[in-house]
């Protein structure tokens, strides 16, 4: 089964526009992914990607791989959820934290559904 990192997605978006490439033709280069899922990923701030598709990106974008990583792969301190204030984060490795943040945690999208009714 593939591993995914986190990389920055809004970082790769600007990086293909700079190489005047479209969705589509980046999504060609990474066997086949389609535009539709490259969208996915730029859309997002921090976003899921298989591993496997990291060395094809460094490739594509003329850098070696670690130059890549460095500058689009998000480092595990970098992945921590961006709502929570500095002074939460450091708490946030907790089992009774980690617990009351999925209690208090409301999916925006729950929330809309909920008022449209």
């Amino acid at each position: 089964m593939a591993k995914g990192v986190k990389i920055f997605g809004k970082k790769l978006a600007a990086a293909r526009n700079g190489l005047y490439l479209t969705q589509a033709a980046l999504g060609e280069k990474l066997d086949r992914m389609s535009d539709e899922n490259i969208g996915r990923i730029e859309r997002s701030e921090i976003a899921g990607i298989a591993k496997k598709h990291i060395p094809k990106l460094a490739v594509i974008f003329g850098m070696t791989l670690t130059e890549f990583e460095d500058r689009f792969v998000v480092k595990e301190d970098q992945s921590s959820a961006p709502s929570l204030p500095e002074w939460a984060r450091k708490y946030k490795t907790l089992p009774e934290a980690q617990e009351a943040l999925a209690a208090a945690w409301v999916d925006p999208k729950v929330k809309k559904a909920a008022k449209k009714r």
